[in-house]
């Protein structure tokens, strides 16, 4: 079977809750659900047994494209410590600027970073755990832990409707959420940050991943004040003069902050969608509704695209905020979902 080792979010825990809740006969599904909380258990199985090798309930992620947030420039920061020949790049094909300009996509130096670590993975066929002794990408980012917290939450509730043992699952999530303390936030910038396990050190980089905690009930409730008042500052919200819509996904005063550039500071639709139920959940509806309010805005004014310009104001000369691929699917689904709530 032609497959991959290469992952994404485990979002499939919340998702399956999520139609158990809506579903108006669940029990007729029952069989549906047996099967696929079975299949997801194995999916949060395989990351705390080959992606948490120091049982510290922290699962690393091996590739940027695992993460979902592509391009952040928290990948730069690890990738200057992993020095290669360019003879070990194979040659490849950018289909993604077939679709879109170059300006807005990720720069060729971090697409040849992406396809050698592609290639190193491939050529020792994802042999895990022997391929992680010298692998160079292993890196603990809180966003991915967030949701594989968030998701052992979930199957806890589905487990219980099914009458399985979750025993387990709440292991997890509390153990998850524990390191995610202890072990990602960063007391100076007050948000969650990037662990890289090779070189055993938090990566300084604000993005809007590191509020993600919240979604989990990771954060203190001092962490969950220092992110919120975060979030509302020109870091993320930009000035008086220049006001941004939220939340850009990189933080507008980190040294690598692009306006247009895939997750360099663009503001995303699913992000917002997660952050708006994160801050529910913490207690803060009003800035919730903000979130839900500037992303349904955006599009409103120019369309279901992938991403969206961070600038209330656009610049001189750009007449369109939305970026990447137009008619694009999670923008509708989310947005749809905003509606009927």
């Amino acid at each position: 079977m032609r497959t991959s080792g290469i992952t994404m979010p485990p979002v499939h825990g919340f998702i399956l809750n999520r139609l158990l809740q809506l579903a108006p006969n669940a029990r007729a599904y029952r069989p549906f659900f047996q099967r696929m909380y079975d299949k997801v258990m194995k999916l949060h199985q395989y990351f705390y047994h080959y992606r948490d090798p120091d049982r510290e309930g922290l699962a690393f992620i091996c590739h940027p494209w695992e993460s979902g947030m592509d391009n952040l420039p928290t990948w730069e920061e690890v990738f200057n410590h992993i020095h290669f020949d360019e003879t070990e790049v194979p040659p490849y094909e950018r289909l993604d600027l077939l679709h879109v300009d170059a300006p807005y996509r990720p720069q060729k130096k971090s697409y040849d970073r992406y396809i050698y670590l592609v290639n190193r993975l491939r050529t020792h066929r994802y042999k895990a755990p022997d391929i992680w002794k010298d692998y160079p990408f292993q890196v603990q980012e809180p966003l991915f832990n967030a949701i594989l917290s968030h998701c052992n939450e979930a199957l806890v509730e589905v487990g219980r409707w099914l009458g399985r043992d979750t025993a387990q699952l709440s292991e997890w999530h509390v153990q998850t959420n524990q390191s995610l303390r202890d072990k990602l936030w960063d007391e100076k910038r007050g948000i969650f940050v990037t662990y890289d396990r090779v070189h055993q050190e938090q990566v300084p980089v604000v993005t809007a991943g590191g509020l993600m905690p919240l979604l989990c009930g990771a954060a203190t409730t001092a962490q969950t004040a220092r992110m919120t008042s975060l979030l509302k500052s020109p870091a993320f919200a930009g000035s008086a003069e220049n006001p941004a819509w939220l939340c850009p996904s990189t933080a507008i005063d980190e040294p690598r902050f692009d306006p247009r550039r895939y997750w360099r500071g663009p503001v995303w639709v699913n992000m917002n969608w997660l952050l708006f139920h994160a801050l529910h959940r913490c207690g803060h509806p009003a800035l919730a509704a903000r979130l839900r309010s500037d992303a349904l805005e955006l599009v409103r004014q120019y369309g279901f695209w992938e991403y969206f310009s961070p600038w209330k104001n656009l610049p001189e000369g750009e007449a369109n905020g939305g970026y990447g691929a137009n008619h694009f699917s999670w923008t509708a689904a989310l947005t749809l979902d905003w509606l009927d709530s």
